[in-house]
């Protein structure tokens, strides 16, 4: 192994266990040096640089945007390590053909899911992998449409809500919300399975059958097609249809 992979190797373990390597492993950083869209949206790249002084040296991320939340980490394992590290932020799609063409130029990627290793990694260049964190899925509606609903009362004391009393008030027109695109956004893509994981009920994941079982895909097109509003990025998804917050599903 070589010392800049050595040196990846004890980065990541700094930052909660870190990210996918591909080479080796990765690195953050602390100055916004990429570029900025025209809604003055926050830069694409990141780079910490340690506290200490002149870097050994400097490693690449490929990054899904969540990773921005623990930019104090990363700094604190830029910091102990002496490497400096820049963190390209880009959507989970891109970072899976990023995979697929190789890796690019990247020491690592760390996208908010592993399902896009597995999906872009079709040459196995992914040599270490770990876990950094566990993502809830979270559909969220107005009080006022929760009560209207019945899942709430006026104090905003909730009741246990179903998948399939979603997909009730779906059926019945009484709800719509927005949803990121599932072929495009690490959030689109976990509501999806998680929608087809509690329509099939039971513990296990998804197998084969259940994906060819025609009931269940017809109860999850019934459900998608209350989705009035889709992004292909998560910071896109926001409020505002008729049926007041259809749905908040933009999870960190």
């Amino acid at each position: 192994m070589s010392s800049l992979r050595r040196r990846a190797a004890v980065v990541a373990a700094a930052v909660c266990a870190g990210a996918l390597a591909l080479t080796g492993c990765t690195a953050f950083n602390n100055s916004d040096d990429g570029t900025v869209d025209g809604n003055g949206a926050s830069a694409t790249t990141q780079t910490f640089q340690p506290s200490g002084g002149k870097p050994t040296a400097t490693l690449s991320i490929a990054s899904g945007s969540e990773n921005k939340e623990v930019a104090t980490a990363i700094q604190k394992a830029a910091d102990q390590s002496n490497v400096a590290v820049t963190m390209h932020y880009m959507g989970s799609l891109e970072i899976m053909n990023a995979l697929k063409a190789g890796g690019q130029n990247y020491d690592a990627v760390w996208p908010a899911s592993s399902m896009w290793i597995s999906m872009g990694d079709a040459k196995h260049i992914v040599k270490d992998a770990a876990s950094t964190s566990t993502t809830p899925i979270v559909f969220g509606i107005a009080k006022s449409k929760a009560v209207k609903l019945g899942w709430a009362d006026d104090s905003g004391a909730t009741k246990p809500v179903s998948t399939a009393d979603i997909l009730a008030a779906v059926s019945d027109g009484k709800l719509t919300f927005s949803m990121t695109s599932a072929t495009q956004s690490n959030s689109g893509a976990s509501v999806y399975l998680a929608f087809m994981t509690a329509l099939r009920g039971g513990d296990g994941p998804l197998t084969e059958a259940d994906l060819a079982d025609d009931q269940l895909k017809t109860s999850v097109t019934k459900l998608l097609s209350g989705v009035d509003r889709s992004s292909g990025l998560s910071d896109c998804c926001s409020p505002g249809s008729a049926s007041g917050w259809p749905a908040a599903e933009c999870p960190a």
